[in-house]
């Protein structure tokens, strides 16, 4: 197996920025598969939620609008690609949106959840200390299934442990810049703090991870042979957030 060696891209800038956040020929065929999966178990959460509310009573059916603060998050440039910057950061920022979730016991609850940012897209400079220059807006839109566990026995105030994935759409405005999904899951811990049976407040800070492309790295092997190697890119954030609850 022969080296790979450095492949330069012609691209104008615009378009070579859309190239390595969407790679598009490294990326698709391999994330088709997941994205499928991702999406028919999103699905089938969302339709075990519609029959569930069906039939809820008791204040088993929730609805929570929440908004709160998103910090930033970056990946770095395919490394067979030239291009003036070593990668791209989305800034932080106001996040807010809303989860519908059906109470299948006092400890579990099942929940869809789509959440919205509007960061700014800002590209890293390749010179150590240099300024990083905005590049576009992006519409951010994040669609989860989500488990959250309960703790405690006061059921005013119970701590949970939250898990969950779906998809994360990225909608860049700028023209020649296409739209992205991308498959994201996510973990935390929040607490929920009920007034009576029916309004409380939740607060939580959740970690999630959005698999971005298949990048590639350079490894150096035990003869001094340099090779191009893949390396799969994923662009970790965080979310804390708080949020009214309103049981039916």
């Amino acid at each position: 197996m022969a080296p790979l060696t450095w492949t330069k891209v012609p691209l104008p800038p615009k378009r070579g920025i859309a190239y390595f956040v969407t790679d598009r020929r490294f990326n698709w065929k391999e994330n088709r598969n997941t994205m499928r999966k991702t999406i028919g178990l999103a699905v089938i959460v969302l339709l075990a939620l519609g029959v569930a509310s069906a039939w809820a009573q008791n204040g088993r059916l929730v609805i929570t609008p929440f908004a709160g603060y998103r910090t930033s998050g970056s990946f770095g440039v395919r490394a067979d690609v030239l291009l003036p910057i070593s990668g791209v950061r989305l800034a932080d920022g106001f996040a807010y949106g809303a989860s519908l979730g059906f109470r299948l016991k006092p400890s579990i609850t099942l929940e869809a959840q789509w959440a919205h940012a509007d960061p700014m897209a800002r590209s890293i400079s390749d010179i150590p200390g240099g300024p990083d220059e905005d590049l576009f807006k992006v519409y951010e839109d994040q669609f989860h299934a989500n488990v959250l566990f309960y703790f405690g026995h006061n059921e005013m105030l119970r701590p949970f442990f939250i898990t969950g994935l779906g998809l994360t759409a990225f909608n860049p405005r700028a023209d020649g810049v296409g739209s992205e999904t991308r498959f994201s899951w996510s973990m935390g811990l929040g607490v929920e703090k009920m007034f009576n049976d029916k309004v409380g407040l939740r607060a939580s800070a959740k970690w999630f991870t959005t698999y971005i492309n298949e990048s590639t790295g350079w490894m150096v092997d035990w003869w001094g042979d340099i090779w191009l190697i893949p390396v799969s890119q994923y662009m970790p954030r965080w979310d804390f957030t708080a949020g009214l609850i309103y049981r039916f």
